[in-house]
């Protein structure tokens, strides 16, 4: 699939040599490439006082958004940045399985009034980084994500943290991504060639702008034409309005 023109004239790309966790292995290609998409997200940032949030979403879901808001999370927080990573997918939360880290307490139970802040967040030294998993799932995630204290909560966060990167479900199967759109405005849109459908693409831009949410960039993640059962990623293209 090739990105329609309006959303690529005039951008810079960065190839990632896969879609994979990034570790202390990871490929120097993989590395590099974060690197660039990083240091991109760090420009279009700059001129923002105090902590920078970002939500990053797709159009459907399986197209690479969470392990990318990983990496992303990951690769912040090796330039010595206070980095918060938020599972704000209050549906089907992932980052607590790609973590091995537990999600008995987590951002619905705290927003529900059922904990403290401080017993949800998870400090993971071995990354550097923070890291607030869902927690238990509530009956009214889109309310919860709206909510004042949601509003409070990340005014609170912001003078703690550098960075605050949120992991949010799909635009076009929920409302909860645009209901957070209202309180973070700045978006990194995440596709996948083969998977992502141009309309579809069209649709969840379309929805973002009726929220007023700023898209920053785009990161499309290019799947090899090896066979269905291969894990294997030919590259990440990172997009980024110059």
């Amino acid at each position: 699939m090739r990105l329609p023109d309006f959303m690529i004239k005039n951008h810079r790309r960065h190839v990632l040599s896969d879609a994979d966790l990034i570790t202390k292995n990871s490929s120097p290609a993989l590395s590099e490439a974060l690197k660039g998409a990083r240091t991109n997200l760090m420009y279009a940032l700059a001129d923002i006082d105090g902590g920078k949030c970002v939500f990053m979403t797709s159009a459907l879901a399986a197209e690479g958004k969470t392990t990318t808001c990983i990496n992303l999370a990951v690769s912040l927080a090796q330039t010595e940045s206070r980095v918060l990573l938020i599972d704000s997918d209050l549906r089907r939360p992932r980052i607590h399985t790609y973590l091995n880290i537990k999600n008995k307490e987590g951002l619905a139970n705290y927003l529900g009034g059922f904990c403290e802040l401080e017993a949800i967040v998870n400090h993971l030294s071995d990354l550097n980084l923070d890291c607030i998993t869902a927690g238990n799932l509530p009956p009214n995630p889109t309310e919860l994500l709206s909510s004042k204290k949601m509003k409070s909560f990340i005014e609170f966060i912001k003078g703690k943290y550098d960075y605050i990167l949120f992991d949010t479900p799909p635009v076009n199967i929920v409302a909860d991504s645009l209901a957070l759109a209202q309180l973070v405005e700045n978006v990194i849109f995440v596709c996948k060639c083969g998977v992502s459908l141009t309309t579809e693409i069209q649709k969840a831009l379309s929805a973002l702008k009726f929220a007023n949410a700023k898209v920053l960039g785009f990161i499309t993640i290019e799947t090899s034409r090896k066979k269905k059962k291969s894990k294997d990623y030919s590259g990440y293209y990172y997009y980024e309005e110059s």
